[in-house]
């Protein structure tokens, strides 16, 4: 009888020490972020981080963009279209929205800004190799023309005017406009910039998190699938290799156990990897053998810290938006909530 119930003992004893983990790492479950940074990178496919794993001295570990907790695949196709293109589908994702139609979500769906403002954020978004097409601002007149309401833009193209707009500059000590539009000074006529978002997003971070609230912020960069679409495959992989640098910076940061990092793909490009080094010098240097394939079904989503648990399976592009506000025993980030602000 005393064996058996030490027995008892040790399996009670066992259960209460165990650590929940996920991808070999302990991890606490439906913990809210304090802060969430999202990328959105069209034509990344996971594969394609090869390109800054082996440029490295040290390709056995891994990437900063791999060393996640979860790894999702989201089907890129909505009401209209397989294979959307990438302003559609990254609108679809930050929407909410599979209804997407001249060039807004359908049932006047807000973007994820608008619901994380009702949660007490400051709201923020920046974005690079963008132009009339693809910027944010090309959905201005979405959502009763309200969609940028509350959103600190930082675009990196040539204001239309010089003295009438808002301007940044990553080594100026001058203010952004807070839920305006504030165009990057170091950016030409062609809209090539002299600065990178990692300079422009050091150069903010500290004010952005000046308030003490929690911060939202989206980064985008389309510059990547045009050079993908071009054959530059070096000038593709220092894209890749700028956003690794990012999603560093980002955990460098006091209190990153507390953010959220979202990566995400739209448009995603299968691109054929050579097999040798010198087959590999030739791709990258010179652009030979660059072959793309039709874009694929699927795209991929790379999540790390608190609610990353909610992003591992397989589920629609407009799905991105409802995972980040899932909780199970939290009502005011239920799905409820979002509902509520387009009522």
């Amino acid at each position: 009888m005393k064996k058996l119930w030490c027995i008892f003992i040790l399996l009670l004893l066992g259960s209460c020490s165990r650590t929940t983990t996920i991808n070999l790492k302990p991890k606490t479950f439906s913990a809210t972020p304090k802060n969430v940074v999202w990328i959105q990178i069209p034509g990344f496919e996971l594969e394609h981080a090869a390109m800054v794993r082996f440029a490295s001295t040290e390709s056995r570990n891994l990437l900063p963009i791999e060393d996640v907790d979860c790894i999702g695949s989201a089907w890129s196709y909505n009401y209209y279209d397989l294979r959307p293109d990438a302003v559609t589908s990254a609108l679809s994702q930050i929407t909410g929205s599979p209804d997407i139609k001249n060039n807004c979500a359908g049932e006047e769906r807000y973007p994820a800004w608008q619901y994380y403002r009702t949660l007490g954020y400051e709201t923020y978004a920046i974005e690079s190799g963008v132009n009339k097409a693809t910027s944010l601002l090309s959905h201005e007149q979405c959502t009763q023309g309200k969609f940028l309401d509350g959103l600190t833009l930082l675009t990196m193209q040539v204001a239309p005017t010089k003295k009438s707009e808002n301007h940044f500059h990553y080594q100026s000590n001058k203010k952004l406009q807070i839920n305006q539009v504030n165009w990057d000074q170091t950016c030409q006529k062609d809209n090539r910039c002299y600065a990178t978002i990692l300079n422009n997003i050091r150069s903010v971070w500290n004010d952005l998190n000046s308030s003490g609230r929690g911060v939202f912020l989206l980064v985008r960069n389309f510059e990547y699938l045009e050079h993908l679409k071009n054959g530059q495959v070096q000038l593709a992989r220092e894209v890749l290799s700028e956003v690794d640098k990012v999603v560093s910076f980002i955990r460098e940061q006091a209190g990153s156990e507390q953010t959220l990092i979202l990566v995400t793909g739209a448009q995603t490009q299968s691109l054929r990897l050579p097999k040798r080094g010198a087959e590999w010098i030739e791709f990258e240097k010179k652009g030979k053998n660059v072959v793309l394939e039709r874009s694929r079904l699927l795209s991929p989503v790379l999540a790390s810290g608190p609610t990353s648990e909610n992003f591992c399976g397989v589920y629609d592009d407009s799905r991105l938006l409802f995972r980040q506000f899932y909780r199970p025993e939290a009502p005011e980030f239920s799905l409820e909530k979002i509902i509520e602000l387009g009522n």
